[in-house]
């Protein structure tokens, strides 16, 4: 499992590279359009979450790049092997080997045959899962519309989620930012045709799978279709005129980097805050059970949503009992009731909430081993509002532990 998350980083370095045979970061122009690549938001999500989008990318490229070269029996195996890793790669697949200006039967008769070799284990694969699994074809049934439904539906729930907190929300800042950037290079391949260029031809492919990707690629902050047009950036990039007069097009069109950067940055592992005697806190971990979303931070703050019940787990590695006081901030959009339950019982209960309540335990002995806390609400989880899909009943917000030195014993070495 540790290989294949790593392979993603392989990959990425190696994108950068095969990149500079049509990037080369020459002068602030060639660099911006390189970096722009290496750090869009749908190679980085790629990279982070260990998907194969990056290394399907990674693979046309270098089909494109023996193609290039005339070789063309390396460039069919290296497409073949992008189809597998990610399918939608049949389309920047099928844009490089296909000829506009193709009117020979022997030319014909090459590409069909290079079509068929690229798409043919891909369709055997599909054969073999269906025998071994029986799948009735249902899964993903939402990933496709009618031509551009999503899209504008997508634009109409950014619309209706503005307001001053998600201004100040990198996920929602995201989204705005990625679709303005692929709405312009959308428009970009639409009203510049260049069917003779390759890159066009792979840039106009993906631009029209826009159009057609359903609700389940659009929704969320920021979603997936910046993964799933990875292509189409690539080949904004590389196909968009030199010169200055297209440096703000060019621009406007990357504006998804701020979504990348923003992947970068280390993922918060829990939403505790500690004090006191760092001896021993160093040998306490607490880790997020079963019941919450991903921890969020931001305005100096730092919150996780509840799906109705989620567990805190404790492992205290001292060999001895350890007294903690813990604080917090319980946030609701709906009234409910919220109680913190423990080993032994409720530990605190803040009665009826209608926005939010201080919580506070000032006594807690956790024992040596594992301990487990439990959140938990009187009332189902509702789900986010616009296009956020997350289940949410409250927030604990600004959670600290305050740990004081071992009860029995110092901590061990």
């Amino acid at each position: 499992m540790q290989a294949y998350a790593f392979l993603n980083v392989v990959t990425w370095l190696a994108t950068g590279w095969v990149l500079l045979r049509w990037l080369p970061p020459r002068g602030g122009d060639g660099f911006f359009r390189w970096a722009a690549v290496m750090f869009s938001h749908g190679l980085i999500l790629s990279v982070r979450g260990a998907l194969p989008d990056g290394p399907s990318l990674l693979l046309l490229l270098l089909g494109v790049a023996c193609l290039e070269k005339s070789r063309r029996g390396s460039a069919i195996g290296f497409f073949a092997a992008s189809i597998l890793c990610r399918e939608t790669l049949v389309l920047g697949a099928a844009a490089s080997v296909i000829e506009p200006s193709a009117r020979r039967w022997p030319d014909l008769r090459r590409i069909v045959v290079s079509l068929v070799l690229m798409i043919l284990p891909f369709v055997l694969w599909l054969a073999y899962v269906k025998l071994k699994t029986e799948a009735t074809g249902e899964a993903g049934s939402r990933n496709f519309e009618v031509p551009l439904t999503a899209f504008f539906q997508k634009c109409l729930l950014l619309v209706g989620d503005a307001s001053p907190s998600n201004f100040n929300s990198w996920a929602y800042m995201a989204a705005v930012l990625a679709v303005i950037a692929i709405t312009i290079q959308f428009g970009f391949f639409a009203f510049r045709w260049r069917l003779q260029d390759h890159w066009w031809r792979i840039g106009a492919s993906f631009a029209g799978l826009m159009t057609v990707l359903g609700m389940a690629v659009w929704e969320g902050y920021p979603g997936a279709f910046m993964r799933v047009l990875l292509p189409m950036t690539v080949a904004f990039n590389i196909a968009v005129p030199r010169g200055r007069r297209w440096l703000p097009l060019l621009i406007v069109g990357n504006l998804g980097v701020f979504g990348g950067i923003q992947e970068l940055a280390k993922p918060l592992a829990d939403f505790c805050r500690w004090e006191g005697d760092r001896r021993v806190i160093s040998s306490i971990t607490m880790n997020l059970g079963e019941g919450w979303n991903e921890p969020e931070a931001g305005n100096g703050h730092r919150w996780s949503w509840c799906a109705q019940q989620g567990e805190l787990l404790f492992e205290n590695h001292t060999g001895a009992p350890v007294q903690v006081g813990i604080s917090a901030t319980i946030a609701c959009d709906s009234p409910r009731v919220v109680t913190l339950e423990g080993p032994s019982g409720i530990l605190w209960d803040g009665g009826l909430i209608a926005k939010k309540a201080t919580l506070q335990i000032g006594t807690l002995i956790l024992p040596p081993g594992r301990s487990t806390l439990r959140f938990s609400s009187d009332r189902a989880a509702q789900q986010g509002p616009g296009s956020d899909t997350r289940l949410m009943a409250f927030a604990v917000m600004d959670f600290t532990m305050k740990v004081e030195p071992v009860l029995d014993r110092t901590v061990e070495p």
